[in-house]
């Protein structure tokens, strides 16, 4: 499912698969739960909100979490994820199938919205000498 806000880039949230193991249901059931109850106007702060709300009650670290819901179709920018996670997921390289250590298809997924959501990358201003002052006799 596919939601777009004004003045925010898309994001989807999970879908929870017929074949969800039961760990991956019980993540899904507290997210969608925590983001529902979130008021806040910026998605990307309910959905961050979510992730540490459903780590707090489950006992889970909020990046399991964060793997679990990416796994399942969570799809949101940086500022919705813990920074261990983003951090994680963007130092790491494509496995393949066999390594279940390695980034996931689905996160490999996440990483290439990251980067076509980014803004270009502005260029910083000269840098002024510091003025002197004149003293006075």
């Amino acid at each position: 499912m596919k939601l777009l806000s004004p003045g925010q880039e898309d994001f989807s949230l999970p879908v929870l698969a017929a074949t969800a193991d039961t760990l991956t249901r019980h993540f899904h059931a507290e997210f969608m739960h925590a983001f529902q109850s979130r008021r806040e106007s910026d998605t990307q702060q309910r959905v961050y909100h979510a992730i540490v709300l459903t780590g707090q009650k489950t006992g889970a670290p909020p990046e399991t979490v964060a793997k679990t819901l990416v796994d399942s179709g969570l799809r949101a920018g940086k500022e919705s994820f813990p920074q261990a996670f983003v951090s994680a997921i963007e130092n790491s390289k494509p496995a393949p199938s066999w390594n279940i250590a390695g980034l996931t298809p689905q996160q490999a997924e996440l990483v290439a919205q990251w980067k076509e959501n980014a803004p270009p990358p502005q260029k910083r201003p000269a840098r002024q000498p510091p003025r002197r002052r004149r003293h006075r006799a």
